[in-house]
């Protein structure tokens, strides 16, 4: 065996052995066969000692050597357990590498210490209590090893508060104090190690991100509620820059997003039923919640209108597999600056029009020499007397709404949330393609939730041209 500090390590990771350096489990499994307890021994060996001694002639002249008594078995033994310890220290030193690692430097920009704390955590228990315990034992490992006692000791403070919720704090303001109280309160804190906090009143956050995180202030029954942060946060639930942005959020404002997006998440993991995710939402927002039949009929009916549609299932029915398979291979007409390239296939003859039959799957590419939606705008702003990205901005929510109301499909009602949620769909399709030349509306998944909410919007163009027009109009008049 070596040093007192090593020994203790393989004590704590393997309670099996004793103060001696005997593993009790070889005489437990010796015990286990004899009494005949196959599958117990088997477990056993396949759990444990299979592990410690991977080398197989080796793990077999131990178990045999010591069933006989030999006595090579000590020779071989103590081989055997030098090269467990050597494994051991070997793989808690690999760990306080990486994670001191993920600290190094300087810790201000708060994205990046959320970055590699997820690292960090996924090296560790997942229960918060296991984690803690640890990080202090890696930590205690790291002093007997005086092995990156203080940059292991950085990390393990900053995972430490995480999990305390004191990492993330909001600074006090300081008031103007004489220069002598100055000096006394700097000798104080001279002796104390400097810990890494993040001000939270130094977080900014976009308009956005805000309209990524939070409803509109509009809404404000609960039952909508529960289905607009239902529906926002939907999409998101794998973008862990976005969890980390919501939880800063809702730090620093001390509201429940993060909470709610957590619902959303576990659910959606889980694989919960859409109805218990509403279910858990509204409990949330309405704190001394009922169980209402009608409210939830109600969200189970509008979150069939509202819910984003599947984007593996929209390019499954992009291309429906044809009845007539001599229909297949038909002609694929592709637009491209006003010029039609046709690819010709062997086709049967069909009856009538053949071309009606394939005319919904027929493919319209905006114009790669058109300008982009940005490059538009910059044409028609004047230095500061006239911004018409702003006016463009204000003008598309007024011009979606209109063209919505046109276009409703017939016996959709009139319920306003809906309206919004489309206004919300088509707004962002178009701010997502500003600097975009070519898009293709038509076969977008943003088209198809549109179309299950209750509106028929063939296309966008016509909204964009009226914005632009109406534009121009007051670029001329200012």
């Amino acid at each position: 065996m070596r040093d007192e500090c090593s020994k203790q390590i393989l004590l704590a990771e393997c309670p099996s052995f004793t103060s001696s350096g005997f593993d009790n489990d070889i005489e437990l499994y010796i015990s286990l066969v004899n009494d005949k307890k196959y599958a117990m021994a088997k477990s056993l060996y396949d759990r444990k000692l299979s592990v410690r001694y991977p080398d197989e002639k080796c793990r077999i002249r131990i178990i045999r050597y010591y069933r006989k008594k030999d006595p090579r078995f000590r020779g071989i033994y103590i081989d055997a357990v030098q090269d467990l310890l050597d494994r051991v220290i070997l793989s808690v030193k690999k760990l306080i590498d990486y994670i001191s690692s993920l600290f190094e430097g300087n810790a201000a920009n708060p994205y990046e210490l959320l970055k590699n704390i997820d690292k960090a955590l996924q090296l560790i228990p997942s229960d918060r209590k296991a984690s803690e315990k640890f990080i202090k034992k890696l930590l205690r490992y790291a002093v007997l090893l005086n092995y990156k006692t203080e940059e292991f000791s950085k990390a393990a403070d900053i995972l430490g508060r995480y999990f305390d919720n004191t990492l993330f704090v909001k600074k006090k303001r300081v008031l103007p104090v004489k220069t002598e109280k100055i000096k006394e309160m700097k000798h104080e804190e001279s002796g104390k190690p400097n810990k890494v906090t993040i001000d939270l009143d130094a977080v900014v956050f976009s308009d956005h991100d805000i309209s990524m995180i939070c409803i509109p202030d509009s809404i404000v029954k609960r039952t909508y509620k529960a289905l607009a942060y239902c529906r926002l946060y939907w999409k998101q639930v794998f973008n862990q820059d976005f969890e980390k942005k919501i939880f800063l959020y809702s730090r620093k404002y001390n509201t429940p997003h993060h909470r709610i997006f957590s619902i959303v998440r576990s659910g959606r993991v889980k694989k919960h039923s859409d109805d218990v995710i509403l279910l858990e939402l509204y409990s949330l927002i309405s704190r001394g919640y009922r169980y209402s039949v009608q409210e939830d009929l109600l969200m189970q009916k509008i979150w069939r209108k509202i819910k984003p549609a599947d984007p593996a299932l929209l390019r499954k029915r992009a291309i429906p597999a044809s009845k007539n398979k001599s229909a297949v291979n038909n002609t694929v007409t592709v637009e491209l600056k006003n010029s039609a390239v046709k690819t010709p296939v062997k086709e049967k003859k069909l009856k009538k029009d053949p071309g009606k039959r394939f005319r919904k799957h027929k493919v319209r590419i905006t114009d790669i020499h058109k300008q982009s939606l940005r490059k538009k705008l910059d044409l028609l702003s004047f230095r500061e007397v006239f911004d018409a990205h702003a006016v463009f901005a204000a003008l598309l929510p007024v011009y979606v709404e209109k063209y919505l109301v046109k276009h409703r499909k017939k016996g959709c009602g009139n319920d306003p949330y809906v309206l919004k949620g489309a206004q919300h769909i088509i707004q962002n399709y178009i701010m997502n393609n500003y600097n975009s030349i070519m898009y293709d509306w038509n076969c977008s998944v943003e088209k198809q939730e549109v179309s299950n909410i209750g509106f028929l919007v063939s296309e966008i163009d016509t909204i964009v041209a009226l914005c632009l027009e109406e534009v121009r109009m007051r670029r001329m008049s200012a």
